[in-house]
């Protein structure tokens, strides 16, 4: 004997009454980003109804949550984070924000801190746009202020203090306290093609240095906690490695953009279990690939939400070596022999 089901009747079960399923799922991220030091950020292609999407993954080593949507912008990313807890706060946090951004006029940063003088807290997006337009703020400047006022909502009322956000230097995931991943700096790097022996000799010799480095800070993340003089000695050395040679322009021109990048690639000398690099999310990202090769495009709302919903919550138990089917065993047949999946986010030592 056997059991016969159609297509139609397979895709309801897995897209249909599955409330439950997307209720753990987002209670994932709301208790992952209140708990946690550090997140990993990683995104990816994702065709939808027939049209270029995009699939974002978040997590670490305690959980990990997917979200399909139509772009990969910095507000899309923002509202993921958000959530259903929808706010825009301008505080500190988005002054800062708005401070570092060479975009955001000297006027209008003048301007928000005048007429904001009094903390500035909205819960809906028509609350806050009808702010907007009794401001003397400049049109252009509206999607800045908007990004910023989400950030300082996120800052105070939904991360964890201080939580730092671990990415390969894509602009939507830019928001305050980023750190970057060392992989990604060093690619270019290796992708320089030198033109004779001196400027191999030039590329190896910077490449030994970044990777000696690398696996210095790494150690010394595994120590304790790290004393000012060495914060010191690791900033000197970051910075040597940074300096220009003669006769090659285009590792000059790479070494000085890792050099911007000094503050983010040494997070660590702050936070000593954020990772070096973001593989984690590459790897969660890598399997939604996979299905996605297989099974193509998603063609409704619910089927994206699915897709989204099971890898989230299948990942997040290979996480703490779960059995996914026996996950859902417990589940399905209210068995509650498995405790709800935020129980393994816990407080880092």
């Amino acid at each position: 004997m056997g059991i016969s089901i159609s297509g139609g009747q397979l895709s309801n079960l897995l897209t249909k009454k599955n409330t439950a399923f997307l209720d753990e799922k987002n209670a994932l991220l709301v208790k992952g980003l209140s708990y946690s030091d550090y997140i990993q950020v990683d995104d990816t292609g994702a065709r939808h109804r027939g049209k270029n999407g995009f699939c974002t993954q978040i997590g670490n080593q305690s959980f990990t949550f997917f979200k399909g949507s139509t772009n990969k912008s910095k507000h899309n990313f923002l509202s993921i984070l958000q959530g259903s807890n929808t706010g825009y706060r301008l505080n500190q946090t988005a002054y800062d924000y708005l401070k570092r951004l060479k975009s955001f006029s000297n006027w209008d940063l003048f301007s928000v801190e005048y007429h904001s003088q009094a903390e500035v807290f909205f819960t809906s997006e028509n609350e806050w746009l009808t702010y907007l337009h009794c401001q003397p703020y400049s049109k252009g400047s509206y999607k800045i202020l908007t990004e910023a006022a989400m950030i300082g909502y996120l800052s105070q009322d939904i991360f964890r203090e201080n939580l730092m956000i671990l990415s390969d230097e894509a602009k939507q995931f830019d928001i305050n306290n980023n750190a970057a991943c060392w992989v990604h700096a060093e690619r270019k790097l290796t992708k320089l093609t030198p033109e004779g022996s001196e400027q191999t000799r030039f590329k190896e010799r910077k490449l030994n240095q970044f990777w000696r480095l690398y696996k210095s800070l790494k150690a010394e993340m595994k120590k304790g906690e790290i004393s000012h003089q060495r914060k010191y000695q690791f900033r000197v050395r970051f910075d040597n490695l940074c300096k220009a040679l003669p006769n090659f322009k285009k590792l000059n021109a790479e070494l000085a953009h890792i050099h911007s990048m000094k503050l983010t690639l040494l997070r660590g000398l702050e936070n000593r279990v954020i990772p070096l690099h973001n593989n984690l999310s590459e790897s969660d990202i890598r399997e939604f690939v996979k299905r996605r090769k297989i099974s193509g495009c998603t063609k409704s709302e619910d089927g994206q939400e699915a897709v989204t919903t099971y890898l989230s919550l299948k990942k997040t138990c290979q996480r703490h070596n779960i059995s996914f089917m026996d996950y859902l065993d417990d589940r399905l047949q209210h068995l509650n022999k498995l405790p709800y999946l935020t129980e393994y986010i816990t407080n880092p030592p």
